[in-house]
């Protein structure tokens, strides 16, 4: 029953914003836990009096 209202209401808002669900969906999979893990893996990060520096290889 609830999962049927969520649905409903999931696709009221999909019908009526279309471009904010896709812009939704991009960020998902491009800034998604393994890729982001990667990326921070693969440039140096400083952390020096409670700021955060990060250095692109």
């Amino acid at each position: 029953m609830a999962t049927e209202l969520f649905s409903t209401v999931l696709q009221k808002f999909i019908n009526k914003s279309p471009i904010t669900v896709m812009i939704q969906g991009l960020l998902e999979q491009l800034l998604n836990a393994e890729k982001l893990d990667q990326w921070f893996n693969k440039n140096r990060i400083i952390k020096d009096n409670g700021h955060t520096l990060i250095i692109f290889n």
